[in-house]
């Protein structure tokens, strides 16, 4: 009996293959019946030796038919090595189970079902909290594989409950060894993630798969080990699954690598992973043009959990002890001097919440002092954020020397991700910005993308303190318009710093102006300028010429009217003749401005000694065309012509018309006259007035 056995045995092995053959149709049928969807194979052979080894030709796993057409799994190659004496005893012992070139699809529609939930549940339906239902068969628990391996494979991934770029990772290298659906079970993976060569490895153990008869794919333990890398994060931020959107415009383009651990279930993911950064670039643009640019360098660490289907995210990104070199240019206002900060031992931390809520705090150095800053983003769309800074000191490398010290500023973002509308409130005790001194700035700035505001605006500038608002319309080149209410301002230091290094001018400025124009640097402004306004100096002078005194002298060497000044006036007013400057101890008028020139009709000059009234022009180049009157004495007015490009300017007197008074009596008693002691109607007989 033993020998009529063992010789249906062996020839049962020895026909295997066509047995197998022979018999294919009903091992796919109960393969379909087994994953609850159909299955095909090309051809099937089979061998025996210790085992009874299969090989599936041209296998494809029909995908759940509630999803879109297609396949959840084709394989040119499938190999099922299974040993032979436990198969005997009822026993299921795969010794080696291989897919060669496999491609396996995952899809969640937009009910954020998985497509593999259906799997092995024939009815297609599931139990409350468990998608799979109960394993009611004794053989899967049963089931032992020694060695299961994916050579050469694709997974390709996508969410239709989120508009995202599918996920398609090739060249995917799976290991597993002892496995047994009740008890954890090492795996090994390698593949290429964005990339055309394997760089990213996950090593551990995973399950037990079946706990209490229940197979739920969500709840699988996992502890794993990642390798990753490199890797361009644009492109892993592009892809489905993550309810994380990153803001139209921005980009981390370089590659990163990193290593850590995974957790946890794949409903609810624990993360720790870290990465060293080096010279890792990120930027941003938005609809306006304006382009942020961080390059960071130093340790990162993100940890957290991340529950899967609903993206929600509970995740924590830290960065300590980095460096960061910040870089803000808008092409319309500084394309060829874009602003710099350089920021030094960098430590934040990041809080990514669920409803799309981002909370942030970061304390960092800029070589002078310490700064925090924190931001919270309540919502994405529509945007909905806020932020605070403080600084000690924030020095810009470019453009160098400028810096902002005790800085505190204070805002909100609105609108969209792509056009932003940031209003900011800025205060900062002291600093220097382009150039400029300044103490104990105060602001409100809004920029909406095409528009930049400062609006009100006050600090200590020049010695005086400078008011107002002002409104650019990023353009190229950009349009701007001022409202400025300067008051007792340095006129020396306001010179010297639009570049004019003479001493022209000294003397307190007060006062209004309106004005707008078009560009960024002064040449390029000047031909658009146009505006109004009035302003006074007090307490000043005009250097290095005495307008009196080259009018005066020239009264005394004209032929007609040389008579009106003597060698007795000269010598009693000899301190005001040899005074090098024109004082203006007050001197005001009102303006309109076209282009480079400033127009007046109402020049008014008090001093010591004199007054003048006058009008005309001057400009930018302090090219100077003025006439006035000099009054020497309540009722005589000298009249004169100024002209030139300061400091070389031509004052005369206008001789016709000084003749013309002289000649209707409207001038005489010169000495006494210019003494001041006998008005003009007094010294023609007349009444005093």
């Amino acid at each position: 009996m033993t020998l009529v056995a063992a010789a249906v045995v062996g020839y049962a092995m020895h026909n295997l293959s066509a047995l197998v053959t022979s018999r294919r149709g009903w091992i796919v049928s109960r393969l379909s019946s087994a994953l609850g969807r159909p299955v095909q194979v090309r051809s099937a052979q089979a061998s025996a030796g210790w085992g009874l080894a299969v090989r599936l030709r041209g296998v494809t796993i029909a995908d759940d038919p509630s999803f879109p057409p297609g396949s959840f799994l084709s394989a040119g190659l499938a190999s099922v090595d299974v040993r032979f004496l436990p198969l005997l005893l009822g026993q299921v012992e795969l010794e080696k189970v291989a897919l060669i070139q496999p491609t396996i699809r995952l899809l969640r529609d937009v009910q954020g079902r998985l497509n593999i939930a259906t799997l092995g549940n024939p009815a297609g339906g599931t139990e409350a909290g468990n998608p799979l239902g109960r394993i009611e068969s004794l053989a899967l628990e049963l089931l032992r594989v020694k060695s299961l391996s994916i050579e050469d494979g694709t997974i390709y991934y996508s969410d239709e409950s989120q508009a995202r770029q599918p996920l398609t990772l090739r060249a995917v290298n799976f290991d597993l060894t002892d496995f047994r659906v009740n008890a954890p079970f090492p795996v090994a993976l390698r593949m290429a993630c964005f990339s055309a060569t394997p760089n990213s490895q996950i090593s551990g153990r995973i399950g037990p798969l079946v706990q209490a008869r229940h197979f739920d794919p969500a709840q699988i333990p996992l502890d794993l080990k990642v390798v990753a890398g490199p890797i361009v994060l644009d492109k892993l931020m592009a892809v489905a699954g993550l309810n994380m959107v990153p803001p139209a415009g921005f980009s981390m383009p370089a590659p990163i690598s990193g290593s850590g651990t995974i957790s946890g279930t794949p409903q609810i993911l624990v993360l720790s992973l870290a990465a060293t950064l080096t010279e890792f670039p990120m930027t941003y643009h938005d609809a306006a043009n304006l382009e942020l640019t961080a390059t960071i360098s130093g340790a990162a660490h993100l940890g957290g959990s991340l529950k899967l289907p609903s993206g929600d995210v509970d995740i924590h990104l830290t960065l300590a002890q980095a460096n960061t070199k910040l870089t803000v240019v808008h092409p319309s206002l500084n394309a060829k001097a874009p602003l710099a900060l350089a920021l030094t031992a960098v430590s934040s931390t990041t809080k990514l919440l669920p409803g799309g809520t981002i909370t942030e705090a970061a304390t960092f150095a800029t070589g002078g002092g310490r700064s925090n800053f924190k931001a919270r983003v309540d919502s994405l769309t529509p945007l909905r954020a806020s932020f605070t800074l403080q600084a000690d000191a924030l020095p810009f490398s470019r453009p160098a020397g400028q810096v902002m010290n005790r800085l505190a500023a204070n805002g909100s973002v609105l609108g969209n991700v792509n056009q932003p509308v940031v209003s900011t409130k800025i205060t900062s005790g002291d600093g220097t910005i382009s150039g400029i001194v300044y103490h104990n700035l105060d602001a409100h700035v809004l920029y909406s993308g095409d528009r930049l505001e400062a609006q009100p605006f006050g600090l200590e500038v020049f010695d005086g303190a400078l008011a107002g608002g002002a409104t650019v319309a990023l353009q190229t080149p950009p349009r701007f318009n001022c409202d400025l209410h300067p008051a007792r301002l340095d006129i020396t230091k306001l010179l010297r710093w639009e570049g004019i290094q003479s001493s022209m001018l000294h003397g307190r400025l007060s006062g209004a102006v309106e004005a707008s124009g078009v560009g960024t640097e002064l040449k390029q402004i000047e031909p658009s300028l146009a505006g109004r306004g009035h302003m006074a100096v007090v307490n000043g002078a005009l250097a290095g010429v005495n307008v009196v005194a080259i009018a005066i002298n020239k009264i005394a060497t004209a032929p007609g009217v040389s008579q009106l000044v003597n060698a007795a006036f000269k010598a009693r007013h000899r301190g005001m003749l040899a005074d090098p400057n024109t004082e203006l101890q007050q001197a005001s008028l009102s303006f309109i401005l076209a282009g480079d020139r400033a127009t007046t009709h109402d020049l008014v000059i008090r001093s010591r000694g004199y007054g003048m009234t006058g009008g005309g022009w001057f400009d930018f180049n302090k090219n100077i065309s003025m006439t006035g009157d000099i009054r020497l004495s309540r009722s005589v007015a000298i009249p004169v012509v100024i002209t030139g490009q300061y400091p070389v300017l031509l004052v005369v007197p206008n001789i016709p018309k000084l003749a013309e008074r002289v000649a209707t009596g409207a001038v005489g008693m010169p000495l006494k006259i210019f003494e001041g002691t006998t008005t003009v109607g007094s010294a023609l007989g007349g009444q005093k007035r």
